[in-house]
């Protein structure tokens, strides 16, 4: 959802995630024991011990996000999970039944930092508490604490995007810099009390909290309330703010089937809760001549006594399109009371007709990195990672980079057909759709058979695809490779040659390499080259021997 107001203008575009379910129960255990759950580590980092005594194996959950130096996925630093934030580090991360002497150490620190670690120790959870200095919360920006390491306390103000749980106070805040989750809300008592927050979506909200990393997901976990500035404008809980629309006008969902019950060809219609003095609206220029506000209603509530507001109805007529390139833009609607003003900005895509995959590729400009053209088209998928998928056709591949979409909906469809629309470009060197916003998988049972020809990858020819890169666009290949995996970075290295393989979005359930880097031995990979960056070639493994044999349950 894409909701701002004066203070905090959200980027358009803002995805809605569901909300991590981690729960943490604080209890004395049997099994595992304490010296101490709370920890005050001095600001000059001084170690301190405390003793840890178990009656079964136990082990730290690495819940902290750390940064892979030096390795990259999509733009991004690579990352991993460990068991302690970057700024502290423990003894012992892992143990058997017995005392054992934890010592936590963390680097000086003038500025007061918390880090909530967790054991686990035959089936149960047991919490610890590691604060060094005094925790005094600064005021920052999201992108400034996304940026921060773990622990450290901020007071954060932002727009309230979504609300995920109402029991604990569960929901999301973006500034316009970026977006952390609020994993629990509570009062001045340290009481999750929702009811008395008022909070709604599209709000401006500013609570206090520390920094936790939870897989890839930055929070606050029980964030203080501070204050609420209640939205003018907002979209009802179940509202769009997104519409995707064929050459025709017609509103369709994200695999591209027009939605059944919706209005005629050429418009659409977008709900608002309108709080201030009426609503107004802005068309950037580029759009005017393809989409136009013509009715602007307010409908009641159907029961007379009901609570719910009153719903602003805004109709916009699309004008039909020859389906030959896909169009988009941004309408404005504000609301205002004479003192403070509330927007929201409401998305219409208009998506075009059907090429095939080489037409989608010869968009791509082998001279223009940054040259991006939208296009819809559809093919076999080849291979699948969880960052996307490849798609075959007529002895091409074109990667999609799926982040927007559920990697069960397709980890499983090799053969099948996928149809997809987004910004088909060159990332990296490599031929790419991303920003996908139609993914449609045919259900029919598909086949597909890796190539008779594979490519061996020596040293000679790593160096020789190495060398080109910035150069030109990469062709996908299926390939093979004998090396061994290396630590931190889990790349395959090839004797003869210092630019590496690295694994792209790989599935450990399916391939375990810190099993295969555990063992040290040569291990020999099947799977598509897809892009290069300086040092290294980046794969999506389909094949790995030989096989690990499956470990022993303890």
């Amino acid at each position: 959802m894409k909701m701002k107001n004066i203070i905090a203008v959200l980027a358009s575009g803002a995805l809605l995630f569901a909300g991590c379910t981690k729960e943490y129960e604080v209890t004395t255990l049997d099994v595992i024991q304490l010296s101490k759950t709370f920890i005050s580590v001095p600001e000059d980092g001084t170690p301190v011990t405390v003793e840890l005594t178990a009656s079964v194996d136990w082990s730290f959950d690495k819940l902290f996000e750390h940064e892979i130096e030096g390795q990259y996925e999509d733009h991004e630093v690579a990352k991993e999970m460990k068991e302690t934030p970057e700024w502290l580090t423990v003894s012992n991360v892992s143990g058997g039944a017995g005392t054992t002497k934890l010592t936590f150490t963390a680097e000086a620190s003038e500025v007061g930092r918390e880090a909530k670690l967790v054991i686990s120790a035959g089936g149960k959870k047991q919490n610890l508490t590691v604060r060094q200095g005094e925790i005094q919360a600064s005021v920052a920006t999201c992108a400034e604490v996304i940026a921060a390491v773990d622990g450290q306390s901020f007071t954060v103000t932002g727009t309230c995007t979504s609300i995920v749980n109402t029991t604990y106070g569960n929901w999301y805040l973006n500034d316009g810099t970026g977006e952390i989750y609020i994993y629990g809300t509570v009062n001045d008592s340290g009481q999750n009390a929702w009811d008395t927050f008022n909070i709604e979506v599209g709000d401006e909200v500013t609570v206090s909290g520390s920094k936790v990393t939870y897989g890839s997901t930055v929070e606050f976990v029980d964030a203080k309330f501070i204050s609420v500035k209640k939205s003018l404008l907002q979209v009802p809980e179940n509202g769009v703010t997104d519409f995707l629309v064929n050459k025709y006008g017609y509103r369709i969902n994200s695999e591209g089937t027009v939605i059944d019950g919706e209005n005629a060809a050429n418009e659409i219609v977008a709900e608002f809760i309108v709080k201030g003095n009426g609503i107004l609206f802005e068309i950037p220029s580029d759009m005017q001549s393809w989409a136009q506000v013509t009715d602007i209603k307010v409908v009641a509530p159907e029961e007379e006594d009901s609570e719910d507001p009153d719903i602003t109805e805004v109709t916009i007529k699309v004008a039909s399109t020859d389906g030959t390139v896909a169009r988009s833009g941004v309408i404005t609607f504000k609301s205002a009371d004479g003192k403070d003003e509330s927007s929201v900005e409401i998305s219409v895509t208009q998506i075009p007709d059907e090429i095939s995959m080489a037409e989608a590729m010869d968009k791509i400009d082998p001279t223009d990195a940054k040259k991006e053209t939208y296009v819809k088209t559809s093919a076999t998928i080849a291979a699948t990672c969880r960052n996307g998928f490849l798609l075959y056709s007529d002895s091409e591949y074109l990667l999609v980079y799926a982040d927007g979409f559920e990697y069960d909906s397709y980890k499983d469809m090799v053969g099948h057909t996928a149809t997809v629309a987004g910004l088909v470009c060159q990332n990296n060197d490599g031929p790419q759709i991303k920003d996908v916003d139609i993914l449609a998988i045919d259900k029919a049972v598909g086949t597909y058979t890796e190539p008779a020809e594979c490519e061996t990858l020596n040293a000679a020819k790593i160096n020789e695809l190495a060398a080109q890169t910035g150069k030109d666009v990469l062709e996908i290949k299926y390939f093979t490779a004998t090396g061994r995996l290396i630590d931190p970075y889990h790349n395959l290295v090839v004797d003869g040659t210092d630019t590496a393989l690295a694994f792209y979005g790989n599935d450990s359930k399916v391939f375990d390499l810190d099993r295969y880097c555990e063992k040290g031995e040569p291990v020999t990979v099947k799977g598509y080259y897809i892009s290069r960056q300086e040092g290294r070639i980046n794969f999506i493994v389909t094949d790995m021997e030989p096989e690990l044999p499956a470990e022993e349950e303890k």
